[in-house]
C-alpha cells in the first residue's frame, strides 16, 4: 500500500492540471499514488495514465468535490490534496509527514506561497470568526519559518495533507456550506473527533493565486449562515451571536447599494428558515489516538525519501516538457 496519495482536483484549464503534474512527477517522494479528477475533459495528450490514474467527475462540479471523488479511490493512509495550478519542489512533502506518526494528528497544513514572490504567504492554514466567518492566515514567511510547526484551527482546501481514517470517521468534507467553507467545516469536525491540525512550514507549495468558487450571493449567504448556527454553541451564544450581528450589519453597510447584499441577506434568511435542522450537531467520533491501540494504525514514514527507482517519472516529465 502506498503511504502518500497525491490528489490533484482540476477545475480550471488543462494547463494549469498539467502544470502541477509535471511538478509533481519531478518532484514526487517514492511510493506515493498520484490521483487526478477534472471537471472538464482531459484527453491526457502526454499519456500518463501508467503514471496517474485519472478520475472521471461530472462536468462543473467544484473543487471539493473533485477532491472527494479521487480520495474516495486513494489507498494511502495520507492523502494530499494539491489544487491544479499549485506546483511543487524537491521533498516538500517530508516534513509534513512526519507529523502523521502522532496518531493525534489529523491534518498538516503546508505553507501557500506566491508563486513568483516567494517571500509573500497565500495561506497558512485557516481561522474561523466568532461570527461564522472564513479567514485565510497569512502571516510574514520568516516568522512562520522560525516558530516551526503550530497547532492551526485547519488547513486551506487547496493544499492540506489528511488523515485518511480520520478523514472518513468524520464523514468527509461537508457538501451543506459550499467549496468555499468546506474547510472550516472539515476543521470542526476534527476537533470534535479529538484531532489536531498542524501548520508545517517547510511544506511548501508554490500557487500565483488561490482558487475561488464561483456561487452566487445568495449561496454565499445560505452557507455562511449555515456555518454559524452549526457552531455558535461551540464559540459561546454570547460572544457568537454579539460577532456575527457585527458581521451581518458591517457586510450590508458596506454594500447596501449593490443587489448583491440583498441576494445575501436573502441567503442568510433562506438558512435561519431551516435553523432546526442546522442547530443538531454531527456526533463526536473517537479519534486514533483515543480508540484502542492497534499496529495497523501506525504509520511508519521514518524511510527515505528518495526519488523511486527506475525511470518512468523521468520520461513522463520530459515528454511533458519537450512537448
Amino acid at each position: 500500500m502506498p503511504r502518500l496519495a497525491i490528489v490533484i482536483p482540476a477545475v480550471g484549464t488543462a494547463e494549469s492540471l498539467e502544470a502541477t503534474l509535471l511538478a509533481v512527477l519531478e518532484n514526487r517522494p517514492h511510493d506515493c499514488e498520484i490521483i487526478a479528477a477534472a471537471n472538464f475533459d482531459y484527453a491526457d495528450p502526454y499519456e500518463l495514465a501508467d503514471e496517474i490514474r485519472f478520475v472521471s467527475v461530472p462536468s462543473g462540479v467544484d473543487l471539493v468535490a473533485c477532491a472527494s471523488a479521487a480520495i474516495a479511490v486513494a489507498r494511502s493512509a495520507v492523502v494530499h490534496i494539491l489544487a491544479a495550478g499549485c506546483t511543487v519542489s524537491e521533498r516538500w512533502a517530508d516534513r509534513a509527514l512526519e507529523h502523521f506518526a502522532d496518531l493525534s494528528v489529523g491534518a498538516v497544513a503546508p505553507l501557500i506561497v506566491h508563486r513568483d514572490e516567494h517571500e509573500r504567504v497565500l495561506a497558512a492554514g485557516v481561522d474561523y470568526r466568532a461570527g461564522g466567518g472564513r479567514r485565510v492566515r497569512t502571516k510574514k514567511l520568516a516568522k512562520l519559518t522560525a516558530a516551526g510547526p503550530t497547532a492551526v484551527f485547519g488547513v486551506c482546501a487547496p493544499a492540506a495533507f489528511l488523515r485518511r481514517s480520520a478523514l472518513e470517521a468524520v464523514g468527509g468534507f461537508s457538501g451543506d456550506v459550499g467549496p468555499q467553507l468546506a474547510d472550516v467545516e472539515l476543521a470542526w469536525a476534527m476537533r470534535r473527533a479529538g484531532y489536531r491540525t498542524l501548520l508545517e512550514p517547510h511544506a511548501i507549495v508554490q500557487a500565483q493565486a488561490l482558487p475561488t468558487a464561483a456561487i452566487s450571493r445568495f449561496r454565499q449567504g445560505l452557507y455562511a449562515e449555515r456555518l454559524f448556527w452549526r457552531h455558535a454553541a461551540e464559540i459561546g451564544w454570547f460572544q457568537a451571536l454579539a460577532a456575527h450581528a457585527g458581521l451581518v450589519a458591517w457586510d450590508m453597510a458596506a454594500h447596501f447599494w449593490q443587489p448583491s447584499a440583498c441576494a445575501r441577506l436573502a441567503g442568510r434568511f433562506s438558512a435561519i428558515a431551516d435553523l432546526r435542522h442546522h442547530l443538531v450537531r454531527r456526533p463526536a467520533v473517537p479519534s486514533d489516538a483515543e480508540a484502542e491501540p492497534m499496529p495497523s494504525r501506525h504509520l511508519r514514514i521514518d524511510g527515505d525519501h528518495a526519488p523511486r527507482p527506475g525511470t518512468r517519472d523521468k520520461q513522463s516529465s520530459r515528454r511533458m516538457r519537450s512537448a
